[in-house]
């Protein structure tokens, strides 16, 4: 009998775990290479490029160009982009192959999918969740629409999960080094992740010392200071124009108790519990195949697991527990209540681990494969529908109406003069002008002027009737209200061309439904239309 049989039977329990976590760890690879060809998959049949992933990357290009690590040209060098990490990862593509920065992301994508898989195998085996239960924590992970579309789009959303593992595997260890250094990448990956950060130093503490608290967070910063202190000397600040443009128009404040106040908060609660919803985590879907009912149940069951398995959670990864208390909270007070759905994969890759946590809570073992295994299949089958869906916004929209309008501005628009508009990623991207955007996000020039409006009328509108450009893109609505604000203004402006697909504000397939305002843009210029 050989020696590792002898000690199964010399320890029966800990045979049976042995097992078990090979078992568990053995579908870790399996579940990462079907992840992986999802992605492929995604990327192959939708070519999608998310809006804001043409901003950073239009960031690294002109730094690779010799033009600055900026948006545009005509303007001092600004802060246009949110994530550190975001932005190096398409410059050391452009630097090796000009062009390739949206193509770097994306690969980054893949590798960071497969870093996330391991750390998450990892942390469900240090909890010693059953194979269903791991299973549905992993599965969810490689398969979620938002989990795929943002990373396999160009943001930089898989690294931030991949980037919020690994931290939260590395806290709950003895190598707290190592620890602070995952938690400094962390923060370059995603600044809201300083909130995971606050919860180390206390528990640190706790676990090891006061002394390895004070450790951990020094060469935490260490690994974040560089950054910092190039973005100062460069920008003049380290904090990212895109955060200071965004709370100025897009953040949720509470005001007191005032019912008034109380309901975005309320709205924002209701997008929380979206959260889980199939088809309906994405914010901007209109219509599903799925009955809301039925999604609203689905995301209720997982919403329950979250809170029930957040107790096992918060034994062995305490960190990781208070951080998505404190994230909860975070999303209910101050993130907007819908479209930025690209925040929270980071957050849902932690709680579906605390939701496995709550499957287990089951005893019966037919409960919990009928848990896990349901669940993972509400849960991805999305993802079929949401390729569908990605692949005819990019062909219908983004490349018969945003791309070619970013090029026809290039070559009509001359060399210095501005062109003010909403959604500066594709227009700025191929257009190389000059771009001040609503609401700031890469004009130091535009944020400015949306800094001066009263924050109820903070639009492209309002910031158009005070900067007065000589070019406007504007979707049909916009052009009707600047009409109505300043009839003056608007009339010295000329329809130069309009880019246009029929159709009402929704785009679908297969019943997926999603709302959309993007298919009509009109160039507007007061000194004529250029060649």
């Amino acid at each position: 009998m050989s020696a590792s049989i002898r000690a199964m039977v010399r320890e029966p329990d800990q045979g049976l775990r042995s097992i078990r976590d090979r078992f568990r760890l053995s579908d870790a690879p399996v579940i990462g290479l079907a992840g992986v060809a999802a992605r492929l998959v995604f990327w192959i049949v939708t070519n999608r490029a998310w809006e804001d992933a043409y901003i950073t990357v239009t960031h690294a290009r002109n730094a690779a160009e010799g033009l600055g690590l900026t948006h545009h040209p005509g303007e001092a060098l600004t802060h246009g982009f949110t994530s550190a990490v975001s932005v190096l990862v398409p410059l050391a593509g452009e630097l090796v192959s000009p062009g390739s920065g949206l193509t770097t992301l994306r690969l980054a994508s893949l590798v960071a999918f497969i870093v996330a898989i391991y750390f998450a195998s990892r942390i469900c085996a240090k909890l010693g969740l059953s194979r269903p239960a791991t299973a549905f924590a992993l599965a969810y992970l490689a398969f979620d629409p938002l989990q795929v579309f943002y990373g396999m789009s160009g943001m930089e959303t898989q690294i931030a999960v991949a980037a919020i593992l690994a931290a939260g595997w590395f806290v709950a260890g003895p190598r707290y080094r190592v620890a602070a250094v995952a938690i400094g990448f962390a923060v370059l990956v995603r600044p809201d992740f300083l909130l995971f950060a606050a919860c180390v130093p206390l528990l640190q503490a706790r676990r090891h010392s006061v002394r390895a608290a004070a450790e951990t967070m020094l060469i935490a910063l260490l690994t974040v200071a560089p950054w910092i202190v190039f973005a100062t000397a460069y920008y003049g600040s380290p904090v990212p124009q895109t955060i200071v443009a965004k709370s100025l128009t897009y953040m949720t404040y509470p005001d007191g108790l005032a019912l008034a106040s109380l309901a975005p908060l309320a709205q924002n609660v209701g997008a929380l519990i979206r959260t889980f919803t199939p088809f309906f985590n994405d914010t901007l879907v209109f219509d599903a195949p799925l009955p809301f009912a039925l999604a609203a149940t689905v995301a209720a069951t997982v919403w329950a697991l979250v809170i029930i398995g957040s107790r096992r959670l918060a034994r062995l990864f305490p960190e990781v527990a208070w951080f998505l208390l404190i994230y909860v909270i975070y999303r209910v007070l101050f993130l907007p209540r819908g479209y930025f759905d690209w925040y929270v994969p980071p957050f849902t890759a932690l709680a579906i681990i605390a939701a496995a946590c709550g499957i287990d809570h089951f005893e019966i073992p037919a409960i919990r494969r009928t848990a896990a295994y349901g669940l993972v299949a509400a849960l991805a089958i999305p993802l079929v529908f949401t390729i569908g869906l990605e692949r005819t916004i990019q062909q219908t929209i983004e490349d018969q109406v945003r791309e070619p309008l970013g090029r026809y501005l290039g070559d009509v628009v001359p060399a210095g003069d501005p062109v003010a508009l909403e959604a500066a990623g594709y227009f700025g991207y191929f257009s190389r002008a000059t771009i001040y955007d609503f609401p700031g996000l890469t004009s130091r020039a535009a944020l400015s002027v949306v800094r001066s409006l009263p924050r109820s009328d903070r639009n492209l509108m309002a910031m158009v009737t005070v900067m007065e450009p000589p070019w406007i893109v504007m979707r049909p609505g916009e052009y009707i209200d600047l009409q109505g604000r300043r009839p003056d203004l608007a009339a010295t402006y000329r329809a130069c061309r309009t880019f246009a697909v029929p159709g009402d504000e929704t785009v679908g397939w297969g019943g997926l439904v999603k709302t959309t305002i993007d298919r009509s843009f009109t160039v507007y210029s007061r000194d004529g239309c250029g060649s």
